[in-house]
């Protein structure tokens, strides 16, 4: 689950801001610490490729997340980001 909100076009240019919605019915905290972990550095690769625009996202996960191979994790969250982005 991704929420976006797009950025006041009269402000500067900021970059992307990102919060985590991870409940306690995922996991332990050991969990969705990974889960966080796993999403940020998913988000830190569509940064260097210039594929996260700016703006506001409140991104939720599942308990999936965690056991998700990398390719798919990075895919999923690129193609959720370009559908709410459009």
């Amino acid at each position: 689950m991704v929420t976006f909100l797009a950025p006041d076009p009269s402000l500067s240019p900021t970059p992307p801001r990102v919060a985590f919605a991870v409940g306690t019915a995922v996991g332990g905290a050991v969990v969705r610490n990974r889960i966080r972990r796993r999403v940020r550095a998913a988000l830190r690769d569509l940064v260097v490729s210039d594929r996260l625009p700016a703006g506001t996202y409140l991104i939720g996960a599942s308990s999936e997340t965690a056991q998700m191979p990398w390719s798919n994790l990075v895919s999923s969250l690129s193609t959720t980001i370009d559908e709410v982005t459009r």
